[in-house]
């Protein structure tokens, strides 16, 4: 993309329990619907579990936001 920063993600370990982690994710508004979030989502989950030895993740998302919900339940998040 030229340089041009798309979006960012990141993790964010519980301070109270360290087998828990937050996972954010942003994206601009004109990359939307083009896989960005969930490829980036799939590296940080294989990396969380797979290096770090996470126990269990979860995410904070708008609720208006359906494409988000339906994208982490994809990813196997489900809504508590």
């Amino acid at each position: 993309m030229n340089g041009y920063l798309a979006g960012d993600c990141a993790i964010k370990l519980s301070k109270h329990d360290t087998r828990l982690v937050e996972v954010r994710i942003t994206v601009q508004k004109e990359h939307h619907i083009k896989g960005i979030a969930k490829e980036a989502i799939s590296l940080l989950l294989d990396y969380m579990f797979e290096i770090l030895s996470i126990h269990k993740s979860m995410a904070v998302l708008d609720v208006r936001s359906n494409a988000s919900r339906a994208l982490l339940e994809s990813l196997g998040f489900s809504c508590e």
